[in-house]
C-alpha cells in the first residue's frame, strides 16, 4: 500500500477537460434559460450561444479518436473561433452598440482556410498560435467594450473587466507553452507547472464568467 509520503499529486487532464466541458454546457443552458426569462437582454443568448459552440468543440476535441483528427480540429478550433466571437458581440449589444456579425465570424474563416494547408494543420505550434491570437483578439475587444461601459457604476464590471483581460494574457502566453501544452494533451497528464496554471484557468474562467 503507498503511503501519504510517497505518494504524490497527479492531475488527470481528461477529468479535468470533461469538468470543464460540463461547466460551459451549463454555463450557456442558463444563459438561454435567462435569456428566456428577459428578452430585452438579447447580450445574454449572445453569451449562452457562444458557451454552447464551445461546448459542442471540446466535445469534438474529445471525440476527436472517432473521426478524422483534422476534420475534428477545423470544426473544433472553429466553432471556438466563433464562441470568442460571440463574446465580443454580446459585450457590444450589452453596451447598446451593434453588433458586426461578419465580424464575429471572421475568426472561424481565418481558421478554416488555414486548416486547408496541411502543413498548418500537422504544427502544434502554427495551430495554438493562430487559435490562441484569434481568441485573444475577441477578448481583448470584448474588454474595450467594458472599459467603455454606459454604466460604469455596475458592480460586476470591474472583476469582469479584470477576469477577462487576464484571460486574454493566458491566452497569449499559451503560444510558447504549445509544445508543452501537446504533450500533456496527448498523454492525459501535466507536464509541468504551467499546465497545471493553464487547466485550471480555463476552468475558473468558465465557471466564473456565466456569474459575472
Amino acid at each position: 500500500m503507498p503511503t501519504v509520503a510517497a505518494s504524490h499529486f497527479i492531475l488527470d487532464l481528461p477529468t479535468l477537460f470533461a469538468v470543464t466541458l460540463f461547466l460551459s454546457l451549463i454555463g450557456g443552458l442558463l444563459l438561454i434559460f435567462a435569456w428566456m426569462q428577459n428578452r430585452n437582454t438579447p447580450a445574454l443568448a449572445f453569451w449562452g450561444t457562444g458557451y454552447l459552440l464551445a461546448s459542442i468543440a471540446a466535445a469534438l476535441l474529445a471525440s476527436s479518436g472517432l473521426v478524422s483528427n483534422s476534420w475534428s480540429a477545423c470544426s473544433a478550433g472553429a466553432l471556438i473561433c466563433s464562441a470568442y466571437g460571440m463574446m465580443w458581440g454580446g459585450a457590444r449589444s450589452f453596451e447598446g452598440r451593434g453588433v458586426r456579425f461578419p465580424l464575429l465570424a471572421v475568426g472561424a474563416a481565418i481558421w478554416i482556410v488555414a486548416c486547408q494547408f496541411e502543413g498548418f494543420v500537422e504544427s502544434v505550434q502554427a495551430r495554438m498560435s493562430l487559435m490562441s491570437g484569434i481568441t485573444a483578439i475577441y477578448v481583448l475587444l470584448a474588454a474595450c467594450e467594458l472599459w467603455y461601459a454606459r454604466d460604469r457604476d455596475l458592480i460586476s464590471r470591474r472583476p469582469t473587466l479584470v477576469v477577462v483581460v487576464a484571460h486574454a494574457g493566458f491566452l497569449l502566453a499559451r503560444i510558447p507553452f504549445a509544445q508543452a501544452l501537446a504533450v500533456s494533451a496527448a498523454s492525459g497528464h501535466a507536464h509541468g507547472a504551467v499546465v497545471y496554471v493553464m487547466a485550471f484557468e480555463a476552468l475558473f474562467v468558465t465557471f466564473c464568467l456565466p456569474f459575472l
